[in-house]
């Protein structure tokens, strides 16, 4: 498998964003930039996450809605039909087939198993598998309708330890902000 085949985009509603753009006529990458505000990379990425999971197919350079992409843009977002179309796009994909195929089963994969699963099957760096293996998780999360607050965290994002006596640092009072980086 190549590692292109992998997508590279946690969050399904900024797939579902780059989707809306072709439905409302964007044809090319820098049309998309324009429309969504994502970056042209975030934007290419989140157009690949949609041709890997079949809601848009490419002619030439022109990115096309596919049925499946139709009927995620017929469905209103975030609503338990949005959430069943999402588990139906997931379930027929491919490539989450070939190396997640239990992504909606009753227990969630193991992150470790995952990330292995990927690198084995890719020429994905042990990093940037765990990477992926935390977006195909995302992905579960968001079709259950799972929080967040649920997810494991990646050891690269849990603070530091802190030496023996440091004092305490006030963390900060609002609510922590996920940014979507891939």
């Amino acid at each position: 498998m190549q590692t292109l085949d992998i997508p590279q985009a946690n969050d399904l509603d900024t797939v579902r964003r780059v989707v809306h753009a072709v439905l409302r006529g964007c044809k090319t990458v820098e049309a998309i930039e324009d429309w969504t505000q994502f970056s042209r990379r975030h934007v290419q990425y989140r157009l690949h996450a949609a041709r890997v999971l079949g809601l848009v197919h490419m002619e030439g350079d022109e990115p096309l809605l596919t049925t499946m992409g139709e009927a995620l843009m017929d469905c209103a977002k975030g609503t338990a039909e949005e959430r069943q179309l999402w588990a139906r796009v997931i379930e027929q994909c491919a490539v989450v087939q070939l190396v997640a195929p239990d992504l909606l089963a009753r227990s969630a994969p193991d992150i470790e198993d995952l990330t292995e699963r990927l690198f084995k099957n890719s020429r994905l760096g042990a990093e940037t598998a765990r990477r992926r293996a935390s977006g195909l998780l995302a992905w579960r999360r968001h079709v259950l309708g799972e929080s967040l607050e649920k997810a494991p965290r990646h050891p690269a994002s849990q603070p530091p330890p802190k030496p023996h006596g440091a004092p305490e640092r006030p963390g900060p009072t609002s609510a922590a902000t996920q940014l979507d980086l891939f």
